[in-house]
């Protein structure tokens, strides 16, 4: 009887936590993405939960812009961000609020690319997270 308790309670504890995990793959607060070039990343990308701060930079002398794209996703809505400036040390910040609602899911990637209108290229994955 009492081995029988003990596993129901801790397939109850096991499932508690299971429900309350964040999602895979889902990150809480401030997040980076960076290309997958070779060597260092040639840029990087940035989001801030708080007033939907984000931004890219471009981090390498290659001829190349930083492209970033961010997507509400649960609103449908997607925007991009270039730092054209090529590597001077500044970025391209959008320091501004978007009017993300609160626990609308976003996703963000960085990229390369050759020129204004060039194919992107060393693209980071879809890093996901919550406005």
């Amino acid at each position: 009887m009492r081995l029988r308790l003990l596993a129901l309670t801790l397939a109850f504890v096991a499932g508690t936590l299971m429900v309350s995990m964040p999602q895979a793959g889902a990150a809480a607060g401030d997040f980076n993405v960076y290309t997958t070039d070779p060597g260092d990343p040639a840029a990087f990308a940035w989001w801030h939960p708080y007033g939907e701060h984000w931004g890219v930079c471009d981090d390498e002398k290659d001829s190349k812009r930083a492209i970033a794209q961010l997507k509400d996703v649960t609103a449908g809505v997607q925007y991009g961000l270039v730092d054209d400036t090529g590597y001077d040390n500044t970025c391209a910040r959008a320091n501004v609020n978007f009017n993300i609602p609160d626990g609308h899911r976003i996703a963000l990637r960085v990229c390369l690319r050759d020129g204004a209108l060039g194919p992107f290229s060393a693209c980071s994955a879809w890093k996901y997270g919550y406005a």
